[in-house]
């Protein structure tokens, strides 16, 4: 079912399997970051994409390096189609 491919594509998400690994809220890492939880939703959600500082932000939080992280997901976009 399309429901279920879309939610199971949403749930490897970088930051939410990140989130998830540590039992962190997704509140917490929006604020950490310096964006709404709505923000942080949408980027899960794959509606929206962080913007090149937002992604800094977000592989400084999570400890790896922007290009990995910008490189993963890239990848996790591409499977949305698949």
């Amino acid at each position: 079912m399309e429901i279920e491919r879309i939610k199971e594509w949403q749930e490897e998400n970088p930051l939410h399997k990140w989130r998830e690994a540590r039992g962190i809220a997704q509140s917490m890492a929006a604020s950490a970051i310096g964006v709404s939880t709505n923000t942080a939703a949408k980027w899960e959600a794959g509606t929206s994409t962080p913007n090149d500082e937002n992604m800094y932000g977000l592989a400084v939080l999570m400890g790896m390096p922007v290009a990995d992280l910008i490189d993963v997901w890239a990848e996790w976009l591409e499977r949305r189609g698949k």
